[in-house]
């Protein structure tokens, strides 16, 4: 099923079912985001009861938030930056039983902008949190030469470092997709990104879908 926001739709499909030429369109409205279920004869008997389970709620079905501070659009080097909690450089990998990963839209704080959310077990967990650890205490790579603002970035991902129990022991926000201002950073510390730190997150529903090409070098799956 896809998800629209209709704030931005200039004719929004009414809520209801639509046919036309042998299709069949479902679609209901849920606050400001509307559900549109365009199902094929394997999936026609099902469609109202998929359609009917969407609902309103603050946290995705892996535990992200709907909301984040990384939403907002990122701040320039000289303004105040928001801060995610934790310092990673010193958490014990042994501690580490997982990782949530969450990716953002950078639409602003007052609308939800979860887009995907996935998980690791202990094992990649703890080694990409030895990627962030051994990663230079730098930010980068950009490649600010290649646009008029180079601080432009579009989506973020949120990766929460888990514990016992799914307690979060420390929280990194990534940047990847401008061209100044890529980065891993916890509470203290901005890293590098890396094939270490950064490519294991993205698989599943998980996109890199823009980025320019030295961060899709250090960054960019195989799989």
């Amino acid at each position: 099923m896809e998800m629209y926001d209709t704030t931005f739709l200039q004719d929004p499909v009414p809520d209801g079912t639509t046919t036309y030429q042998g299709w069949t369109l479902r679609a209901r409205t849920i606050g400001v985001v509307q559900g549109r279920l365009l199902p094929d004869a394997s999936t026609e008997d099902v469609a109202e009861e998929i359609l009917a389970s969407a609902q309103r709620s603050e946290v995705g079905a892996l535990g992200c938030e709907t909301s984040s501070p990384a939403q907002e659009p990122p701040p320039e080097p000289d303004e105040p930056v928001f801060a995610p909690a934790g310092d990673l450089a010193s958490l014990d990998r042994s501690e580490v039983e997982g990782l949530l990963i969450c990716q953002y839209d950078r639409v602003g704080t007052d609308r939800p902008g979860l887009q995907a959310e996935r998980t690791f077990d202990a094992a990649p967990a703890r080694a990409w949190l030895a990627g962030v650890q051994q990663a230079p205490r730098a930010g980068g790579p950009d490649a600010r030469e290649n646009c008029l603002d180079p601080w432009g970035s579009y989506e973020a991902l949120v990766v929460h470092a888990l514990g016992d129990g799914g307690s979060r022991l420390a929280t990194a926000y990534v940047t990847h997709d401008a061209c100044a201002g890529n980065e891993v950073r916890d509470a203290s510390t901005t890293y590098q990104l890396t094939g270490d730190d950064c490519a294991p997150l993205f698989g599943d529903r998980i996109v890199l879908g823009s980025g320019q090409s030295v961060v899709y070098a250090a960054c960019a799956t195989l799989s």
